[in-house]
């Protein structure tokens, strides 16, 4: 080449050189960087050429968003799942080779800029690593990444840990009836290989069935907690107290165990169940079971139908006496059910009464005994056959009768065609039992007076100091007038703001929630009441002031007093007085309507399971005999 041509050739090198520069100072990196001589059209770059689209299950709009420079404007994960990713702010490079006295000089400005491209990629990379990681892995956070939603049920995401909880609490509850020996499940076997029938009849396999209630539970819970949320319910100050305690308990039981909350939560509840998971499930069952009540109770009973409903149903509301023995038998061995049945009849017909149905025990419930003794009820036989004796003699209402061995044994009790001494029996073939009835009285309505009422605690607040001794703390029985006159000033506020509203049931049990000292009369008690309830309680129950002031035949619905007592001052609302059946049959009235209720609750409330599910342990199998660890489907 002449020296010319190198000449010309170096001012056109030049002039490229001049044009990078110039755009770098007008920072206009996003325009392609081409020779003005160059007429090759592949030099161009486009920016949607690298453009890639994964495409992921839809979850609910999640989005993850990241920004680092790249080549590509954005990453599109599908279904408005997106990474979005500003443009490059440098120019394409130019590395300027140049041969100066025999040797290669290299542009240091434009290797500069190659760098931070590959960094910049090298951090898109792993953040696209750390997102897939987070979009799929479950945490006890409650934070919902897709990983982390096992079921969307109504509008509500349930977390991993949160299906655990509930699933665990399920699978538990029908390990302790196998091992008492009610069904047929063997709690070290895979349960999706063993089998049961649902409530419909039809076979299913006991992990089919735990995950069936597991879902049934959180639907029912969530129907109620967001028809709750959607009214504005809110927890009451002692609910989110009861947390807080609840939640400072574990925290000093995993203290006093030497492990992490963490790890203790998940060995008790299951894994990735951690605080935040635990206070949102309780909040989320104070609030279900609060609106849950409050529209129970809005449910008004109306006395037409109310008397058609008991012509119906009055065999429900009889009660009768009679003395049972229980059998067992392997319920998938049909030459077992079969030899069962036999014996049953045999047992039937020599049984004249409660003393020869007593011999019976020792030979027709052996298997029973034994499992009492294996399971630890019972140290030896001879103990187990006296607990047995003892407890074979019993009075049950029809319901009771009917809602544990079905219809027609219920039907034949309390016929008056069925004569005293007679016996029968009943075969559940789901649960391998035979149960040998001996009956022992005619039917006849339960009588015995119960009352109702609601009422809230006003205790006196005592300033002197608790004696505290080794076994107990001992509260002052005795309080000051001062202290005294307190109580009934704080009862008469609450009064007041009662009688400053509607003056409902409703708005009595609410503030029986949020005022009330006696907290077993409420949802934060251990006997199932609310809002102050004090239901079908019989005489002698109750101290006698308070009991005095519900029995007053001059009561009717809605009557309000305060009532003095040595627990304190007592607000009362009075519901109903009368015989048993008949509170049986009014609270069974109102179940049947609400029922109509739950169900539209409930069905509006739909189940859609969701990326997470494959991270919850319904996917793990027990520990076989013989495997060294769990395996995963």
């Amino acid at each position: 080449m002449s020296e010319k041509e190198k000449e010309i050739n170096n001012e056109e090198l030049n002039e490229v050189k001049e044009n990078v520069v110039d755009k770098e100072n007008e920072k206009t990196s996003n325009e392609e960087v081409i020779s003005e001589n160059s007429t090759d059209e592949n030099s161009a770059v486009s920016k949607n050429d690298n453009s890639k689209e994964v495409t992921l299950e839809d979850n609910d709009n999640w989005e993850f968003e990241a920004e680092a420079p790249t080549l590509d404007s954005e990453i599109k994960l599908g279904n408005d799942y997106e990474i979005n990713i500003p443009e490059s702010k440098e120019p394409t490079e130019i590395i300027d080779f140049q041969k100066k006295d025999d040797q290669i000089v290299i542009n240091k400005k434009s290797l500069k800029v190659t760098l931070t491209v590959i960094l910049s990629v090298i951090i898109v990379a792993l953040l696209v690593v750390l997102g897939v990681f987070f979009f799929n892995t479950p945490n006890s956070k409650e934070i919902m990444n897709p990983g982390n939603v096992a079921a969307k049920i109504g509008k509500t995401n349930v977390s991993v840990g949160m299906y655990n909880y509930y699933y665990n609490g399920v699978k538990n509850n029908y390990i302790r009836y196998a091992q008492n020996g009610y069904i047929d499940l063997d709690p070290s076997a895979d349960y999706s290989t063993q089998y049961t029938v649902d409530k419909e009849g039809n076979e299913i396999s006991w992990l089919d069935l735990f995950k069936k209630d597991t879902e049934s539970q959180l639907q029912y819970v969530i129907a109620f907690y967001e028809a709750g949320v959607k009214e504005g319910l809110k927890l009451t100050e002692k609910e989110q107290e009861n947390i807080d305690q609840e939640i400072a308990n574990i925290e000093k039981q995993a203290s006093d165990s030497k492990v992490s909350v963490s790890d203790y939560l998940a060995k008790h509840y299951g894994k990735n169940f951690g605080i935040e998971t635990l206070r949102k499930t309780r909040e989320q069952f104070y609030i279900a079971n609060d609106y849950y009540n409050q529209k129970f109770i809005d449910e008004q009973v109306d006395s037409e139908k109310f008397e058609d409903y008991f012509k119906e149903n009055q065999n429900k509301y009889y009660s009768t006496k009679f003395a049972c023995v229980e059998m067992t038998f392997d319920a998938k061995d049909k030459d077992s059910v079969e030899k069962s049945k036999e014996l049953a009849k045999k047992y039937c017909s020599e049984i004249k009464d409660i003393k020869s149905l007593k011999a019976i025990i020792p030979e027709a419930s052996s298997d029973l005994i034994q499992r009492y003794i294996d399971n630890g009820y019972f140290e030896t036989k001879e103990e187990a056959i006296k607990a047995l004796e003892s407890s074979i003699e019993m009075t049950k209402s029809g319901a009771e009768i009917e809602s544990n061995f079905g219809k027609e044994i219920t039907n034949w009790l309390m016929s008056s065609e069925t004569s005293v001494g007679s016996t029968n029996y009943y075969v559940d073939e789901e649960h391998g039992f035979i149960y040998i009835f001996l009956k022992t009285g005619e039917p006849e309505f339960d009588e015995t007076e119960v009352y109702s009422v609601r009422h809230i605690l006003v205790t006196p607040k005592s300033e002197s100091k608790e004696e505290e001794t080794d076994s107990e703390i001992q509260k002052p029985t005795q309080y000051t007038e001062e202290e005294w006159q307190a109580a009934l000033d704080s009862a008469n506020a609450i009064l007041d703001e009662y009688n400053s509203g509607d003056k409902t049931e409703r708005s009595f049990a609410i503030l029986a929630e949020a005022k009330s000292d006696d907290v077993e009369s409420t949802s934060l008690g251990t006997r199932g009441y609310y809002g102050g309830a004090i239901e079908g309680t019989h005489l002698g129950e109750m101290v006698p002031e308070f009991e005095s002031w519900a029995v007053d035949k001059q009561r009717k619905y809605g009557d309000v007093d305060i009532v003095k007592s040595q627990f304190g001052y007592h607000i009362m609302y009075f519901l109903n007085d009368g015989p048993a059946y008949n509170f049986n049959a009014l609270r069974d009235y109102k179940i049947s309507n609400y029922t109509e209720l739950e169900k539209e609750y409930v069905d509006a409330c739909k189940v859609k399971e969701r990326h997470g599910m494959k991270k919850t342990q319904v996917n793990e199998v027990p520990i076989v005999e013989g495997s060294q660890k769990n395996n995963t489907k």
